[in-house]
């Protein structure tokens, strides 16, 4: 049961990051392999879309800073989520 919880509440956090910055989702997604399983690394991610490694670096790192304000903000440390 927690485990799905924990699986709702970051789907419901990188939707939120895909309405805001979908790129910066895509990158997430790509790096760990959300979309079809496949991680992938920063340069292969960069060379995808012509872009250096430390650019897709600097999205990835980018977009989990956000996706951890949001879980503050939903009540993930604040302990009303629980894993």
């Amino acid at each position: 049961m927690m485990e799905r919880e924990a699986h709702e509440f970051m789907s419901r956090s990188l939707e939120s990051l895909v309405a805001k910055r979908p790129r910066y989702a895509q990158v997430v997604e790509r790096m760990y392999g959300l979309e079809d399983g496949e991680e992938r690394t920063l340069q292969v991610v960069g060379d995808e879309w012509s872009l250096t490694r430390e650019r897709i670096r600097q999205m990835q790192e980018r977009a989990l800073t956000l996706l951890k304000k949001g879980m503050v903000i939903q009540g993930w440390n604040r302990g009303e989520v629980t894993l």
